[in-house]
């Protein structure tokens, strides 16, 4: 099967700064394994309709712990023993003005040090994070510091992902036991053994705990005291996590087989055969199951009656769990790629090679998807935009040499990355990126022109990742100490020139010179004249007499003193019918 690898003075200044079945989630919130308590693997977040790689991150050797994340951190499990914090949303730029990605160095915040490697996925809840470990513990610690709270010894391995409900911590053992422990104080609440090893995770919902053992069985406890509600018997181990959604059950066992199961009283509504064992956890989203096969293909089946809505093709097994957000679906093989499927119509969008079995299930956060693999690492992936063209910069049009001018702009990025601008001043210098500015913040740079003429300023934005806008339509500056003030025509031209600097000019010459006409002389065309200061916010009219002519000319005039310092030059367009000169608009 073919596989496809994806791989100058500035001063700134802040003038403003539903998928059936599925229960309410929160776009920003993915606080345990397979997003809720529900365990049903749907984000109404955006998600990545590429395979654009934002980061990725080592944390330990070998990665199966599912992520989660709370409170603007993400948190991930490693076989080293160690939970690792991250800042998913950083604040703090290079010099270069790219804000560090969360997984590189600087955004790794701490990590706490089980006894024994993690292979459970963690649950935040409420500024807490629970996990288990094979040292037999489940622990609590604090979010914020990564200090412990409490550990809870069991009898052996825990490597089920909690699922923490109202106070309480739901958690298996490989020691065949479930646990409740009470959430704050990590007391015992009660206890529920099986005939089996337990690596399932409790799915909670209404008062009742769902989870799988290698007896066989799916399990239905009362989540007060973990009394039997039902029992149900596959033909192998249950090491998928169940799904709850509109009263059914979905899970899946290494008999082959994905079950549906009635909430009410365990007994089967389907069975969908996929040929292989099935220790990938369902998902639910649009009345459609979503689970993956050892067989070697993620299957997508009708809620409702068990039929088979379509199957995607991966290399080798699927043991990763699917997750499902914007009719895409995603999930990892031990093939080491990602997958990425159109869920309409089967078509793989997108897939990236991680070089390593991936068991790991991935988590959809705020558009972003983020998945570890086997190789130690852990991935982000996000589409990325650039952020929307800044407005026209809005400053002056017209200044003089030596002054300082003020320009402002604005803009928003499609993903509210932090932006950076960066203003082209028309002469051959810029700003240099300034920020990072929130979305819609107004930006404020000022910039001094050493020459007179006419200059185009302009400006751009870009992202926290580096992604450029186009540049934005210029605003055109002339930039002069003497200027023309008043142009008018009759018996010749008749201007003002005026003195719009701080400081009087000597010895202008002027020069007027007339292209175009039927009948001129090319000789008579052309006037020029000498003043010999104009003071600092005074003027000065000239004239160039009459002459003859008829028909469309051009009138250019140019002004410079005597160091040529100040320099202006201005064409305009003219008709002269007989001595007559009129100057046109256009």
């Amino acid at each position: 099967m073919q596989r496809m690898a994806f791989s100058l003075t500035v001063v700134l200044v802040l003038l403003t700064s539903s998928a059936a079945g599925v229960l309410s989630a929160s776009v920003d919130n993915w606080s345990m394994f397979h997003h809720d308590a529900q365990h049903t693997g749907y984000s109404p977040s955006k998600a990545p309709k590429t395979p654009n790689m934002m980061w990725n991150a080592s944390v330990g050797p070998f990665v199966s712990s599912s992520p989660a994340f709370g409170k603007g951190r993400l948190y991930i499990g490693s076989t080293d023993g160690k939970m690792y914090f991250f800042d998913a949303d950083p604040s703090e730029g290079t010099d270069e003005g790219i804000i560090d990605p969360p997984g590189s160095t600087s955004d790794l915040i701490m990590n706490f040090s089980a006894g024994g490697p993690i292979y459970s996925s963690p649950v935040w809840d409420d500024g807490r994070l629970y996990f288990g470990s094979s040292d037999g513990k489940v622990y609590c610690v604090y979010s914020s510091v990564g200090t412990e709270i409490w550990n809870y010894s069991t009898s052996g391995p825990v490597s089920s992902s909690p699922t923490v409900v109202n106070g309480k911590v739901y958690v298996g053992s490989e020691d065949g036991t479930i646990y409740a422990l009470d959430a704050i104080t990590g007391e015992n609440l009660w206890v529920r053994p099986t005939s089996g090893p337990i690596r399932s995770s409790p799915a909670v919902v209404d008062g009742k705990v769902y989870v799988g053992s290698d007896d066989n069985k799916v399990y239905c406890l009362y989540a007060s005291n973990g009394t039997e509600y039902w029992t149900y018997s596959t033909n192998d181990r249950v090491v998928s996590s169940p799904a709850v959604a509109d009263g059914k059950i979905y899970v899946g066992s290494e008999d082959g087989n994905v079950y549906c199961l009635y909430a009410s009283n365990g007994t089967e509504n389907w069975r969908f055969s996929t040929l292989g064992a099935v220790c990938s956890s369902p998902a639910i989203a649009d009345g459609k199951v979503f689970v993956g096969s050892d067989y070697g293909y993620l299957y997508c089946i009708y809620a409702s009656n068990g039929s088979l809505y379509n199957q995607y093709a991966a290399d080798d097994m699927v043991r990763s769990s699917p997750v499902v957000a914007e009719n895409k679906v995603y999930v990892g093989s031990n093939d080491g790629y990602v997958y990425c499927f159109n869920i309409t119509d089967g078509q793989r969008l997108w897939c990236y090679d991680t070089h390593a079995p991936i068991s790991s299930s991935p988590a959809i956060i705020n558009m972003r998807l983020y998945v570890a693999s086997e190789n130690g690492n852990i991935y982000c992936f996000r589409d990325e935009n650039p952020p929307d063209v800044p407005l026209i910069p809005n400053g002056p049009t017209v200044g003089i040499i030596k002054e300082e001018y003020r320009f402002i702009s604005r803009t928003s990025d499609p993903e509210s990355d932090p932006i950076f601008y960066l203003f082209d001043w028309g002469d051959g210098n810029k700003s240099g990126w300034l920020g990072p500015f929130d979305q819609q913040v107004v930006v404020n740079a000022t910039y001094i022109w050493k020459t007179e003429g006419e200059y185009q300023v302009r400006v751009k934005a870009k992202d926290s990742f580096g992604v450029e806008s186009d540049w934005s339509l210029p605003i055109t500056l002339e930039i002069n100490i003497l200027t023309i003030s008043l142009l008018r025509g009759g018996f010749g031209i008749h201007l003002e020139i005026s003195n719009i600097g701080k400081r009087k000019v000597w010895y202008i010459a002027w020069n007027v010179t007339y292209v175009g006409g039927r009948v001129m002389n090319p000789a008579y065309g052309k006037f020029s004249g000498e003043i010999e200061s104009i003071p600092s916010g005074e003027s000065q009219m000239i004239t160039t007499g009459p002459f003859f002519e008829y028909g469309r000319l051009k009138v250019i005039i140019k002004i410079q003193d005597k160091y040529q310092e100040n320099i202006m030059t201005k064409t305009v367009n003219a008709y002269a019918f007989g001595y007559l000169v009129f100057i046109l608009p256009w």
